[in-house]
């Protein structure tokens, strides 16, 4: 290919290093100060700084000549999740930890050029190949410096990135819609399924004020524990997200993170449900879904699964909406209260589980309510369809812009 090189991030780097070793440094965390960014923090395009934890203005101070990210440089992570990466384009006071390499690079390279190089890297898992380490995988910087880059001209390194940068754009725009539609959807599902449909009477529970023709009944009454063993050896693996539902693993993580021994795994079945008691990005207590996308599939035993015993007291589509509303959890603050161990495990006892307090309104209304959300569910996917698609085309232009493959025409 006429006028690219293959070079390496070396030649392209003014400057490479980790962050701060907080355990070395003895570094000293307090509730006000300045914010030390975290592997964890890089997400998609953006820091997210809401647990990020705060180092004294005077330790700032110390370390901000070399751990203070300029305009322009390229933050990734290089322990447990590697290969994210973000490119810094405002200045703001925070220094990185030891889990991020800062990357500041040559004028004479388009650093969002190379950030979207780096975007693609990580969609093809190109960085498997180079981890090490036991328990907890890592790249060192001695190979992240021999990383290879196709390198057109600048005018062209900038047009890619243009192009992408649209995409990239349309991307946020539809995250946006779906996020102020999910945002408006709890806070109908919080009025519907605590206050039901035209009530004017309202009884004192346990759960706080309901209306006084429904009833409030125990998860174990109207529910049974599937602990079924996956004898058919069936392979799909599940995890459950937040915002995905139940989903095999290889689709969500890309890659599967099994354990060897499936067979002693539970086997779950379309239209039953799995709780994962473990903290999650917006669950603080934990996440139950409903396995919808297939007929069957498997969960560690740490899940606790459970079935409808029946649907003559409660449908399974107005369950599932409490279960995906939060109103839960100010029940499980009580038998959560021992707190989490230190992987993040809720200790919270199947009994207790079993004994959470559910408002049941008449079939009928439960019906109408779940019709009404149903109608909020058609427009979120109907914008995640479109998300996925912007997603497709992007990863398409991605592997011809990058690889070459795609020459831009530059004015």
């Amino acid at each position: 290919m006429s006028n690219v090189s293959k070079v390496q991030l070396k030649d392209l780097a003014v400057e490479m290093y980790q962050g701060i070793n907080t355990v070395a440094d003895k570094v000293q965390y307090y509730d006000e100060g300045v914010k030390i960014l975290q592997a964890k923090h890089i997400t998609k395009g953006y820091i997210d700084f809401s647990d990020a934890r705060n180092i004294s203005r005077e330790d700032y101070n110390k370390y901000k000549e070399k751990y203070q990210p300029r305009i322009n440089d390229i933050l990734m992570s290089n322990i447990g999740t590697i290969g994210k990466s973000i490119l810094v384009e405002e200045e703001q006071q925070y220094v990185i930890a030891w889990n991020i390499f800062m990357i500041r690079l040559k004028e004479s390279v388009y650093a969002r050029y190379i950030n979207y190089y780096f975007q693609r890297l990580e969609k093809i898992n190109y960085y498997e190949k180079f981890m090490t380490g036991n328990a907890t995988k890592f790249i060192n910087k001695t190979t992240m410096a021999e990383i290879e880059f196709l390198l057109p001209p600048l005018k062209e390194q900038q047009k890619i990135a243009e192009i992408l940068s649209s995409v990239d754009a349309a991307i946020e725009k539809t995250e946006q819609v779906i996020a102020k539609t999910e945002e408006v959807k709890k806070g109908l599902m919080q009025q519907l399924l605590t206050k039901g449909i035209g009530h004017t009477k309202f009884k004192q529970t346990d759960i706080g004020n309901i209306p006084i023709k429904w009833k409030l009944l125990t998860l174990e009454s109207l529910c049974e524990r599937v602990t079924r063993k996956n004898k058919s050896l069936n392979d799909n693996v599940l995890t459950i997200s937040a915002q995905h539902g139940l989903i095999n693993q290889a689709e969500f993580f890309n890659k599967i993170v099994a354990g060897k021994n499936i067979e002693s795994y539970y086997l779950l079945k379309q239209g039953e449900f799995a709780y994962n008691k473990s903290y999650s990005k917006g669950y603080p207590f934990g996440v139950i879904r409903r396995l919808d996308r297939y007929e069957e599939g498997i969960l560690s035993t740490l899940y606790i699964c459970f079935k409808l015993k029946d649907e003559q007291t409660v449908t399974s589509d107005f369950i599932n909406n409490i279960f995906e509303s939060g109103l839960l959890d100010s029940q499980f603050v009580g038998i959560a209260k021992e707190g989490a161990r230190a992987h993040g495990l809720l200790n919270i006892k199947v009994a207790d589980f079993f004994n959470i307090q559910i408002p049941i309104p008449s079939l009928e209304e439960q019906n109408k309510i779940s019709e009404v959300i149903k109608v909020m569910n058609i427009r979120i996917d109907s914008e995640e369809i479109k998300l996925k698609k912007l997603n497709e085309v992007k990863k398409g232009l991605m592997q011809q812009l990058l690889t070459g493959q795609v020459r831009v025409k530059v004015d």
